[in-house]
């Protein structure tokens, strides 16, 4: 305080109502930095301008020479001035301004509406835009709930209840009111907003024409001292000086450029639809340069300005604005009581602002639904301190103190928090609520999370490409069957996506990746659009696609082979023959105990051509809902019409009424008939005397051999009729087995399903790690009357002819050991392997992007462009890592996700210095992941599973049992009356590795995954109760009140403090 001392001036307070103050201590800004002088600059003084310069950036110099501050200055004219800063007779700052300006250019890149385009207009012309702002909808009277958005008026509006209600005659879409239980319409609102229309009726509303006058100028050059940034205010009154008959100012800067002090006084200007600049563009308002900014509660005198301000707001937003605000000058409470707060931002005499908001009494109710404690500590906030907003509406030439008219608002009202809540499109009444495939909310989201809620950074030009963009960002509820057909790993739901509020901050593109182009840092969008990026992050993961079938390759010659196709090896056998085209055939069907060894191929023709209609590939829910549609519309009337006929010790068979050609073909094949139906008898006969003493591949080659005995007796007419066809799962991955659930809640019949499951590759996890969960499913599944094919590869269908454009699949012929088998179709849903997409391969190869059977990249994330990173099951590590399956497949996605925003962050944080050559992974040791890999599915007869691992290279349970330091493996539910299987594996440490459920009833998953590397004794001594036969069901044990700690958002932070405090307490204890 005696170092300060000299700079402070003491003053005595005279503020009566503050009895804690008794001195104030004012320190004047040019006491402490000195007074600047801003000069108009002539030629002669430049000689201290040009290193000022170059100190920033050399490129001026290399372009036009080491003259051109006094080249620049000496041009000097009306339409271009240069301003110098001085600070003791020294330039400490420089900036050049001119009014030549492209208008048509700017307002075609970028949305100037708010700013009349920087132009101006007679009143005549104002008038007809403030017209054209409004929409033709009026209100009438009843009940409402809905979410508003209007960026023409910069409002805001949350999730309320007026007594308004749309008259649907004065709607041109019928479909804009919804029926909710209650049978009352409610307004939905995000699809007026979205409507396909919208943009072609509200864009580009300023007409500009020669005759149009400009009105703002640019500021083409900048510098300034870092120690006197803060200062750049200070030089724009002398600029604005200079152009006295324009009203803004405007200034362009490289995406790259971190955000320096002088633009938190501009409004950053949102770019165009489908338009890329190159640069971001900031505006300042003349009126800005004042400093008469106030804050205070409204007043019922206030009502008409409020009403002048929002004159352009929709009718619909209008007159729900109105609404609260009369609330609050009558009452000062909402119909239920609760408080209503509204303040106005007065500046230059005129009330350019109004915010109204409500206090906030849920806060247990938000604190248990949101994760607020990753910004506030409720301890630090009493219960009357916070407060919801409703409504904001702020003048754009203010935006820059929307901070300030915040802070203002909290510092009257004695508030501490303001919430905003924000609804998802498809929100009901009754609840309050970068290039991508199908990966990339797994993975970069976890990050930008964190990021755009950073209080120092702001990103404004994150773009995301995907096909089908935001997982949940659709107008209406997504069907709940449809999620029954995917499997999923509980990072991400899509009810928790749609809250995250991405589409606020993120720039959402449909679309799909086809070519890079790494010179000039462009990519194409679907081969049409061409979009700039300054670095790009490849998240697309694998997808599942139709394999070049076998049959087609014995066609083929090696130079088509080589031309057509590409082969991914995914068993890395390093052999001279695994590269040689000619052994494609010879090595078409080499298995070895169920292991296939061959090489993966897919055409890169096949994606550009049609599929059978009836040739199905899931990857997202967006893929399911036109299955759906088929099913209900196409495979369910047509069953039924089918009249089941069974009678015992047969399976049903199936005959349709009135159909005389059907008759007649039952008639022919009544004899082939009867013999299938013996031999399926024997065969069946056969396993039950065999019973638990056969062998696993014993049941596999009896069951296959019930195919053949079923299927390869049927003619050609056989394979016509609908009552043979089936619907085909051809897989043995997860996806396959919900694919089945899937049918099953859909509608169809287990009679019509049948499951074929190709040779497992190598290093490919089966389905289910433990034979015991596998075997219950599969006895499951023959309850339900679902055969099941093993080590069958698809050979061909449609008889060989394969044309894609072939209407619909007819059969489907696979290949075991050289032997065929043909199965009549319905549907053939394809699920063999997670394949890299053909068309992102074409763009990484093409653009010299390291690719070796996956996307190459280090440690860091980079691959061999320092501008484009990966993550995710698309990448792999260098073989210098010596482990080529030591990849990001096996590990948790969120963990990887943020490890890639830690990496990305870095180079944006201007906290961090930036390092100029990227640090080189000279040890080359693999990374490790800690947190859990957990999938969880429902399966065909709704049996709940879940299992959560450590991620590692896959081994048979089998195999880690017979390490001598496997640890233990605790099991309960293991007999068939009742599917309660529950097992935990524990480590040498006492520690939970693995868990594994399978139950009829649905269980907690999420909260069972929290038990995940937590010590036994934190599970009330897990081990030791279990080995005395106190634990008979791990569900029971689990769903006691003991564990509720456990399965608490907060519990890892709740470990962390207590090993802080522990830690803390044995050094206070060392150093007594």
């Amino acid at each position: 305080m005696e170092s300060a001392e000299g700079l402070f001036e003491i003053r005595r307070s005279s503020l009566t109502d503050v009895k804690q103050i008794e001195n104030l201590r004012i320190i004047f800004n040019s006491t402490e930095f000195g007074k600047i002088s801003l000069v108009k600059l002539i030629v002669e003084d430049t000689d201290d301008l040009t290193p000022l310069i170059n100190d920033q950036s050399k490129l001026l110099q290399k372009t036009y020479g080491d003259y051109y501050v006094s080249e620049l200055v000496e041009a000097q004219n009306d339409n271009l001035k240069c301003v110098v800063v001085e600070y003791d007779r020294r330039a400490v700052g420089f900036v050049s301004a001119t009014r030549d300006l492209n208008l048509r250019d700017l307002n075609a890149h970028y949305d100037l509406d708010l700013f009349n385009g920087l132009a101006k207009f007679d009143k005549s012309v104002k008038k007809e835009a403030e017209e054209q702002n409004e929409f033709p909808i009026k209100v009438t009277e009843n009940t409402l709930e809905v979410t508003d958005k209007t960026e023409n008026t910069l409002t805001i509006s949350s999730y309320i209840k007026i007594k308004e209600q749309i008259n649907p005659s004065d709607l041109n879409q019928s479909s804009y009111l919804l029926n909710n239980e209650d049978n009352s319409q409610v307004y939905h609102w995000t699809k007026r907003l979205f409507h396909k229309d919208y943009d072609a009726q509200n864009s580009n509303k300023i007409k500009l024409t020669d005759n149009t006058k400009l009105n703002a100028f640019a500021i083409q050059l900048f510098t300034m001292k870092p120690e006197y940034e803060s200062r750049f205010m200070d030089m724009l009154p002398l600029l604005f000086s200079q152009f006295s008959d324009l009203e803004y100012a405007v200034i362009t800067v490289p995406r790259l450029v971190k955000c320096f002090p002088m633009l938190k006084s501009f409004v950053h200007c949102r770019i165009r639809q489908n338009k890329d600049p190159e640069h971001e563009l900031y505006v300042f308002h003349r009126c800005e340069l004042h400093r008469d900014f106030t804050v205070r509660r409204t007043r019922h005198a206030d009502e008409e300005d409020i009403k002048l301000l929002i004159r352009n707001m929709n009718a619909f937003d209008r007159s729900l604005f109105l609404s609260d605000l009369q609330s609050f000058i009558s009452n000062g409470r909402d119909e239920d009581g609760t408080i209503i707060f509204s303040y106005v931002a007065i500046a230059l005499g005129k009330l350019v602002g109004v915010a109204i908001l409500r206090d906030e009494h849920h806060i247990e109710w938000l604190r248990a639904h949101y994760n607020i404690e990753d910004f506030i500590y409720f301890t630090h906030h009493a219960r009357n301190e916070h407060v919801s907003l409703y409504h904001f509406l702020l003048a754009a030439n203010f935006q820059s103190r929307t901070e300030l008219f915040l802070r203002e608002i909290l510092r009257l009202s004695k508030k501490t928090c303001i919430y905003y809540r924000v609804l998802p499109p498809y929100a009901e009444e009754s609840k309050i609520s970068a290039i991508t495939k199908h990966m990339t909310s797994q993975i970069f989201k976890p990050k930008i999370s964190d990021a755009l809620a950073s209080p120092y950074i702001r990103f404004t030009n994150l773009v995301l490409l995907s096909p089908n963009g935001l997982p949940g960002d659709t107008l209406e509820r997504i069907n709940p069957l449809a999620h029954k057909f995917l499997s999923t790993d509980y990072a991400y739901p899509v009810d928790y996506l749609s809250q995250l509020g991405f589409k606020v901050c993120v720039n959402v593109i449909c679309g799909k990746l086809t070519a890079i182009d790494r010179k000039f840092k462009r990519i194409t969008i679907s081969s049409k659009h061409k979009l700039s990026y300054d670095y790009l992050i490849i998240t697309t993961g694998l997808q599942y696609h139709v394999s070049c079938l076998m049959s087609k390759l014995e066609n083929l010659t090696k130079e088509e082979t080589v031309n057509h196709f590409i082969s991914v090896n995914f068993d890395y056998k390093h052999d001279k023959d695994n590269n040689n085209c000619d052994n494609i055939n010879g090595n078409r069907y080499d298995t070895n105990n169920g292991i296939c060894n061959m090489k993966h191929r897919f055409s890169i023709l096949q994606s550009k051509t049609s599929r059978p209609s009836n040739l199905f590939v899931i990857n997202d829910v967006h893929d399911v809902l036109p299955i759906i549609d088929r099913i209900n519309n196409i495979y369910l009337p047509l069953f039924h019409e089918v009249q089941f006929i069974t009678s015992e010790n047969r399976t049903p068979s199936f005959e349709i009424e009135s159909s005389n050609a059907d008759k007649q073909l039952s008639n022919e094949n009544d004899q082939i008939s009867e013999e299938k139906r013996i031999s399926q008898q024997n065969s069946m006969k056969n396993q039950k005397q065999c019973g638990h003493s056969e062998t696993e591949e014993q049941l596999k080659s009896q069951s296959n051999q019930l195919l053949y005995d079923t299927f390869n007796d049927l003619n050609v007419l056989d394979n016509e009729r609908i009552v043979n066809k089936l619907f085909i799962i051809y897989g043995y991955t997860i996806d396959a087995y919900t694919c089945i659930t899937g049918l099953l809640n859909a509608g169809i019949d287990g009679n019509y399903i049948i499951m074929i499951q190709p040779p497992k590759m190598k290093h490919c996890p089966p389905a289910f790690n433990s034979s015991v969960i596998q075997q219950k499913i599969h006895k499951h599944m023959n309850k339900l009357k679902i055969r099941i094919g093993y080590d069958f590869i698809l050979d061909h269908w449609c008889n060989s002819n394969m044309e894609s454009s072939s209407s619909d699949i007819k059969t489907v012929t696979f290949n075991s050991n050289g032997k065929l088998l043909t199965i009549p179709c319905l549907g053939l849903f394809y699920f063999h392997m997670k394949t890299v997409d053909v068309d992102v391969f074409k763009a990484l190869n093409d653009s010299c992007i390291v690719f070796d059977s996956r996307l190459v990249i280090d440690v860091h994330f980079r691959t061999n462009d320092s501008s484009i990173f990966a993550a995710g099951p698309i990448t792999k590590l260098k073989r210098i890592y010596y482990n080529d399956y030591w990849r990001h497949e096996i590990a948790n996605s969120v963990e990887i996700g943020h490890c890639l925003g830690d990496q990305l962050l870095n180079l944006f944080d201007p906290n961090i210095e930036n390092v100029k050559a990227p640090p080189v992974d000279d040890s080359f040791i693999l990374p490790t992941f800690k947190q859990s890999k957990t999938v969880g599915a429902l399966l065909p007869g709704n049996l709940f599973y879940l299992h959560c691992t450590q991620p590692s290279l896959w081994e048979t349970m089998d195999t880690r049992m017979n390490n001598f330091e496997f640890g233990r493996l605790l099991v309960t539910g293991e007999d068939d009356k009742e599917i309660r299987y529950f097992s935990i594996y524990i480590n040498k440490y006492n520690l939970i590795q693995d868990i594994a459920c399978l139950s009829t009833k649905e269980f907690p998953a999420k909260n069972y995954i929290q038990l995940f590397n937590l010590h036994e004794f934190l599970l009330n001594h897990l081990v030791s109760r279990f080995d005395e036969g106190l634990i008979r069901d791990f569900y029971d044990y689990f769903n006691d009140t003991w564990s509720l700690a456990i399965y608490h958002d907060r519990f890892a932070d709740f470990k962390s403090e207590i090993r802080n405090l522990i830690n803390t307490c044995s050094v206070r204890n060392s150093k007594d």
